[in-house]
């Protein structure tokens, strides 16, 4: 992967796994029109794979939107990554979190589950969800084991490695070529709200995107997005499946007290010190 920069100013960020690797990486072989390309081909696949495979159906055809971000997304870009003859892992950036760098990805989500609760219901003053979409989130709800194990690997496992690799990997190496990297990370969070096609989330939806972009960058590991982005679904999902309510979440309430909404920032602050401690600490320790 395009090496998740740190930022010190410069608009262009080096290239290769942090072991100083000469090989020239997926991003600068293929290029940021190409890029660009595969990740709107690869988007386009993914929300058709949705719509054959699953199509919003209850029960256990939930097993289809599994499947949707392994075929429109995962093959795809794998295979490009392969016939460049580069390793798939290290140019998605999939390296092991450390226990510092864990513990930071889990109290930024903690963090951010109850701002961005908060934010839907301020994102719901202006749109709200027509039926079709209240129906489609009510087809998630499980009605048997066999639809919740289905759900569970489709909303916490495969649908956010595939959107990470698309969003986090994919997109953000390549914006991360044109502009500062903390900027290419609010750009792809906000994209990456605006593509669910979801305007009633648009705001939730971007303010996760954004913090897990800053997690890519703080931790270089697409494995710290992916891990927050599960832990962020499986609480959504986990409540879902408990209530079956989707018009007014208990998790929807309970982040609009005031004693959680001040917590909240300061929770995900103590994170992102943490994480950026930890990668201070992470430099010192290389050779130089």
């Amino acid at each position: 992967m395009h090496e998740a920069p740190e930022d010190h100013g410069s608009e262009d960020a080096s290239s290769g796994p942090p072991d100083g690797e000469a090989a020239a990486s997926f991003y600068d072989l293929f290029g940021t029109q190409a890029l660009l390309l595969l990740f709107t081909g690869c988007l386009l696949l993914y929300f058709l794979f949705q719509g054959v495979l699953w199509g919003g159906r209850p029960g256990v055809a939930v097993w289809g939107l599994a499947l949707a971000p392994v075929v429109g997304i995962l093959v795809p870009i794998a295979l490009v990554i392969r016939s460049l003859r580069r390793p798939v892992r290290s140019e998605l950036w999939l390296f092991p979190l450390d226990g510092w760098q864990g513990l930071g990805v889990v109290l930024a989500i903690l963090g951010t589950v109850p701002l961005d609760y908060a934010l839907s219901a301020a994102n719901l003053w202006f749109v709200a969800p027509d039926a079709e979409a209240l129906r489609f989130q009510q087809n998630l709800v499980p009605t048997d084991a066999v639809s919740l194990a289905g759900g569970l690997v489709a909303v916490v496992v495969l649908g956010p490695l595939g959107e990470e690799v698309l969003f986090r990997a994919l997109l953000l190496g390549t914006m991360g070529r044109l502009l500062r990297p903390w900027v290419a990370a609010v750009v792809v969070g906000v994209l990456f709200g605006m593509t669910h096609l979801a305007p009633w989330a648009l705001l939730p939806l971007s303010l996760l995107g954004i913090v897990l972009g800053f997690l890519v960058l703080m931790t270089r590991t697409l494995t710290a997005a992916w891990l927050g982005h599960a832990l962020f679904n499986l609480i959504g999902y986990l409540e879902l499946a408990r209530t079956g309510d989707v018009d007014t979440p208990a998790l929807t309430r309970l982040s609009l007290q005031p004693g959680v909404l001040i917590g909240a920032p300061l929770l995900l602050g103590m994170a992102f010190w943490l994480l950026r401690r930890g990668g201070r600490d992470q430099d010192d320790a290389e050779p130089a």
